[in-house]
C-alpha cells in the first residue's frame, strides 16, 4: 500500500471491503494534501523535528506524547500549529476512525458520486439503496444521516432504506414505511394501506411514533399502557409469571394517557394486508361507576378483535394491585408518606384512599418505582407478590401462551 493514493490490489478482496476502498481512493488523497501543506507550514518554525518519530522520513508521524511536548513548548507559533495538526489527525485519520465514521465517509463519497451524475443529467433515474446505515453509528449521527439522505431526495434521487434502528423509523414518513416480518413466511406491510377510521387518527399517530413507540413495529407482541406505572412494573409482573417479556420480542408501549384507538388501528382491519401481523394488547382501567364500565372503556371493548384484545382493571391498576397486596403496598405508601396513614376499615376503601391520595400527591411514577425496587432487592416479596388476573391474561396472551 502507498501513502498518498490507496494503491491496492483488491481483485482478491471480499465484495463489500473492495466497494469502501473504492469509496476511500477518492477521500484519502485529498486528506492527505491538506495534512502534508500543515506539514509544509510547520517546518518553517524552528524546533519542529522533535514533534516527528522520524523527521527524515516521507511519512511524518507524530510522537505518542505529543500532549506533553505541546505543554513545554514556547514558540506559541509552532505550538499552535502542531495542535492544529494534531486536532486534525485524530479527526481524519481513516485508521483512527471506528467502523461508523467510515462507513459515513464511503456513504459520503457514493452521494457525492450520485449527485454529480445528478448534475451531469448521465442518468433519468438515480437510486440510492442502504442497508442498515445505522451500524456503528449512536443516535445522534443516525439523525444527522437521514436528514442528508432527505436532502439528496430533494434532488431526485431515490432512497431506498433496510433498517433496524427505531430512531431511523421514528424520522421517517409513516406513509413510506414498509415493516417485514419473517413469522415462517416473509409478510411485508406497508404502513400506508392501514386504513384510519379519522385522519386525525393518523396524524395524531405520525405525531407520536417517537423512538420509544416505533420500536414496536421490530416487536413479536405489544402490550399498550397508559402511563408510566404500568410501564416500569410490567416486566417484572411478567416475571413473577415465569414469563420473560423481553425474551419473547413484547414491546411495552406507553402512550401517556388513554390516547389508545390510533394505536389500536394498527391492529384492528379485517384484510390481513392492511394491518400489523403480531399481537396487540390493550391494559387500561375500567374506572367502573355503579358497577358499569365507562364509555370510554366500552369504545375500546368495541375494538377487540383477532389480534388485538383488551384487558381492564375493574378500576384502577393501583387499586387492583392493592387489592391483592395490601400490606406491601402500604409499606410503599409509607416509604413516601411516613407521617399519612391510609383511611378506611376494608381493604376496598384504603385502596380508594390510596389511589385518591396517589393522584393529589401526583406521584404514581414514585409509588412504582419504589414497588420495582422492592421486587426486585426483597425475594420474600417478589415470591408472595399476586399479580391481577387481567394482567396475567394480557402477558400470557401476548406471548402465545393462552388464545
Amino acid at each position: 500500500m502507498e501513502n498518498d493514493n490507496l494503491s491496492i490490489d483488491i481483485d482478491f478482496a471480499p465484495p463489500d471491503f473492495r466497494k469502501i476502498v473504492e469509496g476511500l481512493r477518492i477521500y484519502i488523497p485529498a486528506l492527505k494534501k491538506i495534512k502534508r501543506e500543515m506539514i509544509k507550514d510547520i517546518f518553517e518554525e524552528k524546533g519542529c523535528e522533535k514533534y516527528f518519530e522520524n523527521p527524515q522520513s516521507e511519512e511524518l508521524i507524530l510522537k505518542k506524547n505529543i500532549r506533553s511536548l505541546i505543554r513545554d513548548e514556547s514558540n506559541s507559533k509552532l505550538k499552535d500549529k502542531i495542535k492544529k495538526l494534531n486536532k486534525y489527525v485524530q479527526k481524519f485519520e481513516i485508521y483512527q476512525n471506528g467502523l461508523g465514521y467510515n462507513n459515513l465517509i464511503y456513504i459520503a463519497t457514493v452521494i457525492g458520486d450520485l449527485i454529480e451524475r445528478k448534475n451531469r443529467k448521465t442518468e433519468n433515474y438515480l437510486a440510492l439503496l442502504i442497508e442498515e446505515p445505522e451500524a456503528h453509528l449512536h443516535p445522534q449521527l443516525q439523525n444527522v444521516l437521514f436528514n442528508y439522505l432527505k436532502n439528496i431526495e430533494r434532488q431526485n434521487i431515490q432512497v431506498l432504506i433496510t433498517s433496524h434502528s427505531p430512531t431511523i423509523t421514528a424520522k421517517t414518513d409513516m406513509d413510506t414505511v414498509i415493516v417485514m416480518s419473517n413469522n415462517y413466511d416473509v409478510d411485508q406491510l406497508s404502513l400506508k394501506k392501514i386504513e384510519f377510521e379519522d385522519e386525525k387518527d393518523k396524524n395524531y399517530l405520525k405525531r407520536f411514533l417517537d423512538v420509544t413507540k416505533s420500536q414496536l413495529f421490530f416487536a413479536q407482541g405489544v402490550i399498550f399502557v397508559e402511563g408510566i406505572s404500568e410501564a416500569i412494573l410490567l416486566q417484572l409482573f411478567s416475571e413473577t409469571l415465569g414469563i420473560d417479556l423481553e425474551k419473547n420480542g413484547v414491546e411495552i408501549v406507553n402512550v401517556g394517557g388513554v390516547a389508545f384507538k390510533p394505536f389500536a388501528q394498527l391492529f384492528i382491519s379485517s384484510q390481513e394486508n392492511k394491518r400489523l401481523k403480531i399481537r396487540g394488547a390493550i391494559l387500561s382501567d375500567n374506572d367502573e361507576s355503579n358497577g358499569e364500565p365507562s364509555k370510554r372503556a366500552q369504545k375500546l371493548k368495541n375494538m377487540e378483535c383477532e389480534n388485538l384484545k383488551i384487558y381492564l382493571a375493574r378500576q384502577t391498576f393501583e387499586y387492583e394491585l392493592f387489592l391483592l397486596n395490601e400490606d406491601l403496598l402500604t409499606k410503599i405508601f409509607r416509604m413516601l408518606h411516613s407521617k399519612t396513614n391510609l383511611q378506611g376499615t376494608t381493604t376496598e376503601e384504603k385502596a380508594v384512599d390510596l389511589l385518591n391520595k396517589l393522584r393529589s400527591n401526583k406521584d404514581k411514577g414514585d409509588f412504582s418505582h419504589h414497588l420495582a425496587k422492592e421486587l426486585i432487592g426483597n425475594n420474600e416479596a417478589k415470591n408472595e407478590f399476586k399479580v391481577p388476573e387481567y394482567i396475567q391474561k394480557c402477558i400470557k396472551w401476548v406471548v402465545g401462551i393462552e388464545d
